[in-house]
């Protein structure tokens, strides 16, 4: 039995930002869980929008200004079958951007880079690749159950959390999760791409819903180019 003052389930963007705050502000000792390993980031396609809030975060566990970066200076809105659209301005809101689009695979590897540079210090605990399948809350904290690798005999280990971030919950088989957790499905399907514009519009972002959800295209740090983003029914995405 491994015991642990806290233990993140997920290791992705949140997670990792979640570690490195903690470890460079407490000395809780922290169990960081994923599915995957590493590697897998580094292959991911998908862009991330980064909110001008969620960048001040980051800026206090890694250099943001090092991150290839596209800022969003001006986001377009609109609705299906409404006229008129919403604009949102950097200047009108007195910041130097709203956000900014990196790509997930640059992100994980500079909070990676972080958190290895932290070293032994941080008291962080990898658990990585290994997969949750049960969990439950105790007298005094949680206990959970996890997996490694892609076997499915014994359980090889047993861990118990004084603390447990539900950030990534979802990953928990429904029969294991606790009764206060719920699944829902959206009947949606998003087709994720890149695009390239004969006339772009600098550092603008653009959004538009429809019946199914979301139309998204958000500017990635090469010229010319939008990270697309198309919610849609599951027959249409097909």
């Amino acid at each position: 039995m491994q015991h642990v003052d806290l233990a993140i389930l997920g290791a992705g963007p949140v997670g990792q930002t979640l570690a490195l705050l903690l470890a460079r502000t407490t000395h809780a000792r922290i169990a960081l869980i994923d599915k995957h390993g590493p590697e897998r980031a580094r292959s991911d396609p998908r862009a991330i929008a980064l909110s001008h809030g969620s960048l001040q975060l980051l800026a206090r566990v890694l250099d943001v200004d090092a991150l290839p970066r596209a800022p969003i200076l001006e986001v377009h809105v609109t609705q299906s079958q409404y006229l008129g659209r919403a604009l949102l301005r950097a200047r009108d809101e007195g910041v130097e951007m709203l956000g900014a689009v990196v790509r997930y695979a640059d992100l994980m590897k500079a909070l990676n880079a972080a958190l290895v540079r932290l070293g032994d210090a941080s008291n962080i605990v990898w658990r990585q690749p290994t997969e949750v399948v049960s969990l439950k809350e105790t007298s005094d904290g949680v206990a959970w159950q996890d997996a490694f690798g892609e076997a499915d005999a014994a359980l090889a280990a047993r861990v118990e959390g004084g603390l447990f971030d539900e950030a990534n919950l979802g990953r928990v088989q429904p029969e294991t999760r606790t009764d206060r957790d719920l699944r829902r499905d959206y009947a949606q399907t998003a087709v994720v791409c890149e695009v390239e514009c004969t006339t772009p519009i600098s550092g603008a972002a653009f959004e538009r819903f429809g019946r199914y959800g979301p139309l998204a295209l958000l500017p990635v740090p090469e010229p010319r180019r939008y990270s697309l983003v198309w919610c849609s029914s599951a027959d249409e995405a097909s």
